[in-house]
């Protein structure tokens, strides 16, 4: 048996190692001609191979090191050190952008002008030394992740409107607009509180009729037909939060909450249990099924969902929702 030794580093060797770290980024840091391991090995006391060790820490912080020939020597300096190391983002991080701007551009977002541009001037901000640095692995990791596509709607939704809606909030005024509530329905003026804005492919104004009751309603963005800042105030509750609303529904289809009791059978229990139908869920073990239990609207989104779980879910209650998915059986006998 092979026993490995361990070599404790006791805390005074911890922040003499840090010392030192941050006396050879300061030297790096001052000036352009850089220094040699040699050079900084005699101001430090230490054996060059220390100094390598060093160096090599602070480029896993995060601190790029230049290294140029000299006189037959390579000499080292950190351009920007401090700065440098905590504002440059990764390639990681990079690639996280690219990735998410690649979706919202393929999905059609209206929000996919935004990241491009956030993205350019990102990379415009980048030194080109960070820019060569993280080249090569950005350039493998945008190329290589994607977010996988999913069916659904096509819908084109007009920036301009998704733009006003923005100006709106930061404004804390209503908006008159033209909206049609459905394909045959009538276009109706209205003066709307803007309390919130729901993006996806189909993005949402979450507000209510200023002169109607109380409720809140989702409009469609891509049936406003034409929209305009109103110089009325729009009087939004300070403690109130999109978050609330979310949690009241299933995806963004509303209507009157209601408590939710679903059965998963055995067969399907493993499955369920890496699955969220709901933020507020809560499950309970019945032998060998699981009961689902949550409290929301859109009924109707849920049931088309449940539908392509099969038999391994059965509605316990409540009876509207057993409704919603006899209809959606109904339907679905046509199709064949």
């Amino acid at each position: 048996m092979i026993k490995k030794h361990m070599t404790k580093i006791s805390t005074g060797d911890r922040k003499q190692q840090l010392g030192q770290a941050l006396r050879v980024l300061g030297w790096l840091s001052e000036t352009r001609e850089g220094y040699t391991k040699d050079d900084i090995a005699l101001r430090l006391g230490v054996h060059p191979r220390t100094v390598s060790r060093l160096i090599k820490a602070l480029g896993d912080a995060g601190f790029i090191v230049h290294n140029t020939e000299g006189e037959g020597r390579k000499r080292f300096w950190v351009e920007q050190a401090i700065r440098g190391a905590f504002t440059t983002p990764s390639a990681e991080e990079l690639a996280a952008l690219s990735l998410v701007l690649n979706a919202l551009t393929r999905d059609g977002s209206a929000h996919a002008a935004h990241l491009a541009a956030l993205s350019a001037k990102l990379t415009i901000a980048l030194q080109l030394s960070s820019r060569r640095a993280l080249g090569m692995d950005l350039d493998e990791l945008a190329r290589r992740q994607r977010i996988a596509p999913s069916p659904g709607p096509i819908i084109e939704n007009d920036p301009t409107v998704i733009s006003l809606i923005q100006t709106a909030i930061k404004a804390g005024c209503c908006i008159e607009m033209d909206y049609q509530s459905g394909p045959k329905a009538p276009v109706k003026q209205h003066v709307v509180e803007p309390w919130g804005l729901l993006l996806g492919r189909v993005c949402h104004l979450v507000g209510r009729y200023v002169d109607g009751d109380e409720r809140l309603f989702n409009f469609r963005v891509d049936r406003i037909a034409s929209a305009q800042l109103s110089s009325r105030p729009a009087i939004v509750p300070e403690a109130w939060t999109l978050d609330e609303r979310l949690a009241q529904s299933v995806g963004v289809c509303t209507g009157d909450a209601q408590d939710i009791i679903l059965r998963v059978r055995a067969h399907g229990v493993a499955q369920a249990r890496q699955w969220r139908f709901h933020p507020s869920q809560t499950t309970e073990e019945q032998g060998d099924e699981l009961l689902i239990r949550f409290h929301a609207g859109g009924l109707r989104e849920l049931a088309e969902h449940l539908f392509t779980w099969g038999d391994k879910i059965r509605i316990e209650a409540p009876a509207s929702l057993r409704d919603e998915m006899r209809e959606r059986l109904a339907l679905a006998a046509h199709t064949l």
